[in-house]
């Protein structure tokens, strides 16, 4: 690439360049912008061998800004391909079953329908993507929308994971509830809230307590590389202190039947504790 200053610039004449080592003209194939002047300063490239030119040309070596501005964008291309960084591009045609033709600042790239990812492109809107392959001496740029957004993905989750501490209090979204725990969303990563630390009840009742889709607070109570660990009862004071100094075993109490099972009978104390009767001690009958 050489920077060259424009010094006569007259319609239907060839565009006359300072360089450094010399003056050149620039290849009317270029079709130069509008706003090209006398005395503005420009990036070209020699063309090998002159091309199509004026009878000026023919002693004068001739540049082009387009080619110029491919081979920077190579370079650009290049140098990302190399560091595994994605790119900015804007998709130009839908060829269907195939995939779209990609621009990269004049750079004609491909994206193959398997790896647009299912995400929605228009044509003439910009989306950054992954390079797939990359081969200069093709001229050959393949892109993945796909790679792109898992990577993304993997950078985010990770991002969140390393911003959750043990001690926090969060807003979740149960995601699900199976038998033993449920899975909680915080937001661009998941984590594990087990059916003891769901409530003070047993973990089937603390966890028949969650519905999948409600949002929750929860305390971070461990985060590790595998997984992070969440729980409600630490949230609030152990109940169980109260019911140990207020009830004693061998008193009399008032409770409320909640429900009959075919081993146990469950109730509610009156200060607000479920508790359970076994069948065997209803009764004599």
């Amino acid at each position: 690439l050489i920077e060259a200053e424009v010094i006569e610039c007259n319609p239907g004449s060839p565009v006359v360049l300072d360089l450094s080592t010399g003056t050149g003209v620039l290849d009317f194939g270029d079709d130069p912008p509008a706003e090209l002047r006398a005395g503005k300063r420009i990036w070209v490239a020699p063309i090998f061998p002159a091309g199509r030119s004026s009878a000026p040309a023919k002693t004068k070596p001739v540049y082009s800004m387009r080619l110029a501005a491919g081979r920077r964008a190579l370079s650009v291309i290049e140098s990302l391909w190399a560091g595994g960084l994605s790119l900015e591009g804007t998709p130009v045609e839908h060829i269907s079953g195939q995939g779209w033709i990609v621009d990269i600042d004049g750079i004609k790239a491909a994206l193959p329908e398997e790896e647009a990812c299912g995400a929605p492109l228009q044509v003439n809107a910009g989306a950054r993507f992954a390079i797939l392959h990359y081969d200069p001496a093709e001229y050959c740029v393949v892109l993945s929308r796909k790679k792109y957004i898992n990577k993304e993905f993997i950078l985010l989750e990770r991002m969140a994971r390393e911003n959750v501490k043990p001690g926090q209090i969060l807003s979740g979204r149960i995601v699900s509830v199976g038998p033993s725990g449920a899975s909680v969303d915080l937001g661009r990563v998941m984590a594990d809230l087990s059916g003891d630390d769901a409530g003070f009840g047993p973990s089937r009742d603390n966890l028949a307590a969650l519905k999948a889709g409600e949002t929750v607070q929860l305390f971070v109570l461990d985060v590790t590389p595998d997984k992070i660990s969440v729980g409600i009862r630490q949230l609030y004071p152990d109940p169980w202190v109260f019911v140990k100094k207020s009830l004693q075993p061998g008193a009399k109490v008032e409770v409320v039947v909640r429900g009959v099972y075919s081993d146990r009978v469950k109730v509610e104390l009156k200060e607000g504790v479920a508790g359970e009767i076994p069948f065997k001690e209803t009764g004599w009958q």
